[in-house]
């Protein structure tokens, strides 16, 4: 059983190694819940140099009304990198919970992934290695 971190009145969730169906339906699902993308945090330059030509951004930033904020390590993926998101961060005030809930319905399905547990969801996960409700992300969000 997960439980919510008392971390300043935020929860964490993190998705390891995640692919989409593409990058257009991520951006068309943060769309529909109102989340815009804010100023990217500086990026590590060895990631920078280590994905060099395979991802076009690097640490995309999202955030809604409700403070919800998405965090992805690289997008715009070219070639067979097409759709990988990669870490995804998620930090999220407590009362946004249900919000939340209702994204990850979208995104990977009614049920929480556990180590690539993905096959046969609703949403537009592909591939998920993992996913850590409650503690955590695998990104940090600032």
């Amino acid at each position: 059983m997960h439980k919510i971190k008392k971390r300043n009145g935020f929860i964490e969730w993190g998705f390891d190694l995640t692919q989409v169906s593409s990058d257009e339906a991520f951006l068309n699902l943060l769309k529909q819940f109102g989340f815009k993308e804010i100023k990217p945090k500086k990026v590590d330059p060895f990631l920078k140099k280590m994905f060099r030509g395979r991802f076009k951004t690097f640490h995309n930033t999202f955030q809604n009304p409700d403070r919800i904020k998405i965090t992805v390590e690289h997008m715009g993926g070219t070639n067979s990198d097409k759709g990988f998101l990669g870490y995804i961060g998620i930090k999220a005030p407590k009362k946004s919970l249900p919000k939340l809930k209702k994204f990850l319905e979208k995104f990977r399905g009614k049920k929480t992934i556990k180590i690539t547990d993905w096959t046969g969801r609703n949403g537009i996960a592909r591939y998920v290695k993992q996913e850590t409700p409650f503690e955590g992300g695998f990104i940090g969000v600032g």
